[in-house]
Order: structure tokens, then C-alpha cells, then sequence
């Protein structure tokens, strides 16, 4: 049979974070969420799944290019689903609220706003939110099952950012009475939850989210996973070794002392369980970090007043790092505040290494140029990412809308395609009678895929519930695994996640591999060595794990 790239289902979820946002081995306990979960009545491993039109009876999965295709399920039609199962839930409909940063009918004009609006196949140009919703839409629905309803997509302009905005768009949203929506700000994807609707919003701490079960979700990377992968790599490699990569040559035959910043609220970030931390650094090997930097987040109107208060914020932390003679910088930070913390250890003449937790995307090539170069140049750590493919080879994405509409028509946008996939692979997994729990149970059953869980290098693993292996459950779409890279200032190229041509790029190590918690390798790695590291990804690079199914029906073969 013949193969092609797969899709690389986490790409598109982490530029909608990046975007918008400007570990353990097993359980410790089976948490209350995790039980009792409904029966599922989807069919899946049963004659009348196969026998489904979407459905690969060899595979047992959808037939779809993606390697995360949900496991096949029975049709059921609208007569037969049970009708209102749920508020914003009909016979023939499910009422789903996307929330936009600005008009969805607009071309942006901006970079970010640019990569979310997608392109527009026929015209070249940047796409709108709204058209891209429609098309992605129009795919996805003709391969999952939804057993006769349809989704009635609605946006909502958000009002912004601040916490009293969020709370009057979490009002006049719940008025819509949708029964789930996306992209939302922390804030108000709290108060949804509270009034009984689902939200997929962007990351916080997983203890509140799981005490807002079956209701809360992330659409993005679960950073408190990758900050304990983090403290797994710190145990394991690099407690007891020499600072021999900081900028400052008078630290490198000292032994590396440790520093973590950490938020302790605000800056829209969820907040470290910094307790879990230090325990995971032990359980690997490590010691006592002794020096603890806390900042409070920036709060405001827009990203620029945030961006100025924590460059304001950085230097006083700064200065204690460099008193405490703190030789390894631990940064478990947003990206605004790395910002102004790179730029005020180049003032204060600190020359430290940086060790990136990944807690908002620091492997992203993109945003590391917007740091302090001197710095950064000495950073390292582990990514939720992964490196851009070569050249101008066509991203899965892409690849897998072309499929469906050709190279000449529809919007592509990963991602509206991103958010959209969480909805239908919920939707396709609860059955017919769709409620928040069924809702939440089927995404919990469907199987991690993607990344380390099947040796892909392209991709992020995807998977939610206790299956992931976190001391939680998981209830963010990706996140869970991660490589190892350092930041090379001077090879220029695309960065990943989405195509920008710069200077910078993280270089990854063995090939890009893919590592879940507890399996990361113990001892030194060959960091700041070219010879052991990739800046970009082959054209082809898990080419054979796909099969090219042929798109029955679809715009692309009637064109």
C-alpha cells in the first residue's frame, strides 16, 4: 500500500497557543474524575463499526490521513441518537462557540493573525477565521461519525483580556447556550465550567481543571507535563555536572548551582506545582534547588503593557540569580517574561546557562529570536516542539486538506483545524447520546497516538485521561512527550511551527526523537554538537506511517 506523511495533528494546537498566548511514570492514585465513567454506546470493536462507510476494517480506524484517527464507530442516524441528550444539543445539532480575538470575517493583517486565519487556496492570501472554520468544518464532517447531528458553529468576539472582560464574555458566551466552546481565555473557560459548559481554553493548572470535570479542557500543551519532564532531564543529566555552557568561560569548571523563576500568579499562565517539581528532580537523581525566584505576572489591556511590566519585573530577579551565584538558570516562565529576563542578565553582565522547562514553548524558533541572542544562544532544555521540515515541503496539514479540496479551493488554517479535531474526535467518541460525560469518556478511550507513542518524530503525542501516565489526567491535547535541543543563534532557516525565515533555530537532538515521562536518557548529552543535532526534518520524515486512502466524494476529485 502505498504511504504518505502523515498529519501532524500537534503542530496545528500549538500555534493556536503561541499564538494567542503573546514526569512521573505512573499514578499515584486513581483520581475521582477518573471513575465511574458512563458505558460508551459508539460500537467500537464491533461488526457493525467496520462495517461503517468512514471506517478501514483493516485498521480499525477511520479513513482519514491523519496518524490520530480516532478507532471506527457504528453509524447511527438522527432518528435514532436519542435527540436532546444535552443543553445545546438537539436531534439534528451541536451548538459550538468559537471565541476570536478580533472580527472572524477579516482578512488580519498581522503575522499571528495571519496564521490563524490560514490561507485562502484560491487567491493565495491570507484566509478569514470564519471561512476557515467553514472548510475545516466541511472535512472533518465527512469522516467523523456524529450520528446525524451537525455542528452549528457560532463566533464570539472576545472583549478582552483582562479578568472583567472575560468575565462579561463568559456571560454573554453562557447566553448562547452552546454545549461546548473553544478557544476561550482561562477566565472565562472557568466560570463556563461552573454553568455546566464545556470549554477548551487555553492551559491551567490541572488540579483546577480536574476539580471542574468533565467540563474543562486545554487546546493546547500541558506545560505542567512538560515542566516535570524538565525536572526528570535536570535530575537525570544534568545534576552534579559543570556549568560548561554558560556564556560566563568563569563557570564552566564550576559545579552547576541551580536557580528556578517561576510564576507564582498572573501572566495568564497556569501556575507550577513547584512542589511536584523538585520531588520529580529527586526521584531522577538530583538534589535541593536552593534558589527559588517567584515573579507575579504582568496583568493588562494588551500584550505590549504586559511585555513592558515584566521587563520592568526582570530585573530585580535577575539581580538575585547573579547574587545567589546561580550558574544554571532554571526558566519555568512565559514568554514575556523571558523576554525581559534575557534582556536584563544582559544588562546586569549575567552570563548564566538557560535551562528551558518549555513552559510556554521556548523551543519555538519564532519566539527565541525575539530574546536576548547573547543569552539565548546558551539555552537548552526540552521541547514540546520539534524541528520544521526541510525546505518548502508542504506541511500534513496542508497535505491532508488538499486531499479533501484540492490545491485550488477552500481556507486551510491548522489552527481552526486544531480545535475543530478536538470537537469531532469527542463528539465521534461519546455516541449517540452526547453529554459533557460521554463527551469526556470518549476522549479518554481513544488511544494515545502520535509522537513517542508510536516513534514519530513529526508530531506531538495526543492522548487525555489517566492512559498518559501523569500523577493527573491528562485534559490537554497534547503536550505529554517531548525531544531534547539546545539553540544554535546563527544557522538561519524556517522556524517551526509555522514559516518564518530568520536567525536561530533549536537543534534536536538524535533525529528529533520523542521521549514520554520516565524514559528520558540518564547521563551528560552532546549539547552545542552539530555533529549529534538536526536543525530541520527530512521532506519526508514518517512517510510510511499513513495510509493514502483515496478521498471518496470530495471536492478534490470532482475538480
Amino acid at each position: 500500500m502505498q504511504r504518505t506523511r502523515r498529519h501532524r495533528s500537534g503542530r496545528a494546537t500549538l500555534v493556536a497557543f503561541v499564538l494567542a498566548a503573546v514526569c512521573l511514570t505512573g499514578l499515584v492514585a486513581v483520581p475521582a474524575s477518573a471513575a465511574n465513567q458512563p458505558a460508551l454506546d459508539n460500537g467500537v470493536g464491533t461488526k457493525a463499526a467496520l462495517e461503517n462507510a468512514n471506517c478501514d476494517p483493516q485498521t480499525g480506524q477511520i479513513k482519514i490521513l491523519l496518524i490520530a484517527r480516532p478507532p471506527c464507530v457504528k453509524h447511527v442516524a438522527a432518528s435514532k441518537n436519542g435527540g436532546a441528550t444535552s443543553p445545546g444539543v438537539t436531534r439534528d445539532s451541536v451548538k459550538v462557540v468559537i471565541v476570536a480575538a478580533a472580527d472572524p470575517t477579516t482578512v488580519p493583517s498581522d503575522l499571528a493573525g495571519a496564521v490563524l486565519g490560514g490561507t485562502n487556496q484560491a487567491t493565495g492570501k491570507t484566509g478569514t477565521l470564519s471561512d476557515a472554520a467553514r472548510d475545516e468544518n466541511k472535512m472533518l464532517s465527512q469522516f467523523y461519525e456524529t450520528y446525524g447531528r451537525k455542528l452549528d458553529i457560532e463566533f464570539y468576539t472576545r472583549t478582552g483580556l483582562d479578568e472583567a472582560s472575560q468575565r462579561a464574555d463568559a456571560l454573554a458566551i453562557a447566553e448562547k447556550k452552546p454545549f461546548l466552546v473553544l478557544a476561550a481565555l482561562p477566565i472565562t473557560g472557568q466560570l463556563l465550567a461552573d454553568k455546566k459548559i464545556i470549554s477548551f481554553d487555553t492551559p491551567s493548572d490541572p488540579r483546577v481543571v480536574e476539580k471542574q470535570a468533565p467540563y474543562r479542557y486545554s487546546w493546547s500543551t500541558d506545560y505542567v507535563s512538560t515542566s516535570l519532564q524538565a525536572a526528570e532531564v535536570l535530575g537525570k543529566q544534568l545534576w552534579g555536572g559543570k556549568a560548561k555552557w554558560a556564556g560566563d568561560e568563569a563557570m564552566h569548571d564550576k559545579t552547576r548551582k541551580f536557580g528556578i523563576v517561576y510564576p507564582g500568579s498572573s501572566d495568564g499562565t497556569p501556575y507550577p506545582d513547584l512542589s511536584l517539581f523538585e520531588k520529580t528532580v529527586k526521584k531522577y537523581g538530583g538534589g535541593t534547588i536552593a534558589t527559588k525566584v517567584e515573579y507575579t505576572g504582568a496583568t493588562g489591556p494588551d500584550a505590549a503593557t504586559i511585555n513592558t511590566q515584566n521587563q520592568q519585573n526582570a530585573v530585580p530577579l535577575i539581580a538575585k540569580l547573579k547574587d545567589a551565584g546561580v550558574t544554571t538558570v532554571v526558566a519555568i516562565a512565559s514568554s514575556s517574561m523571558l523576554q525581559g529576563l534575557t534582556k536584563a542578565a544582559t544588562q546586569q553582565e549575567y552570563n548564566p546557562e538557560w535551562f528551558c522547562a518549555e513552559w510556554f514553548n521556548c523551543s519555538f524558533d519564532y519566539f527565541a529570536r525575539q530574546l536576548d541572542q547573547q543569552q539565548w544562544a546558551h539555552a537548552f532544555g526540552v521541547g514540546s516542539l520539534y524541528p520544521a521540515l526541510e525546505g518548502d515541503a508542504v506541511d500534513g496539514q496542508t497535505q491532508l486538506f488538499q486531499w479533501y479540496w484540492g490545491p485550488n479551493q477552500g481556507t486551510t488554517s491548522s489552527y481552526m483545524f486544531s480545535i475543530l479535531n478536538n470537537t469531532y474526535t469527542g463528539i465521534h467518541m461519546a455516541g449517540p447520546k452526547l453529554t459533557p460525560e460521554t463527551f469526556q469518556a470518549g476522549l479518554w478511550s481513544k488511544p494515545l497516538q502520535g509522537g513517542a507513542a508510536d516513534g514519530s518524530v513529526t508530531g506531538l503525542m495526543t492522548g487525555y485521561g489517566p492512559q498518559v501516565g501523569l500523577p493527573y489526567p491528562a485534559f490537554a491535547a497534547s503536550g505529554e512527550d517531548g525531544g531534547l535541543w539546545w539553540y544554535d543563534a546563527q544557522i538561519e532557516g524556517n522556524s517551526n511551527v509555522f514559516k518564518v525565515s530568520g536567525k536561530g533555530k533549536a537543534m534536536w537532538l538524535d533525529g528529533g526523537k520523542r521521549y514520554r515521562p520516565g524514559t528520558y536518557p540518564k547521563g551528560e548529552q552532546p549539547l552545542f554538537d552539530p555533529s549529534h543535532a538536526i536543525a530541520f526534518l527530512p521532506a519526508d520524515a514518517d512517510a510510511e506511517l499513513v495510509p493514502q486512502y483515496t478521498c471518496d466524494g470530495c471536492p478534490s476529485q470532482s475538480s
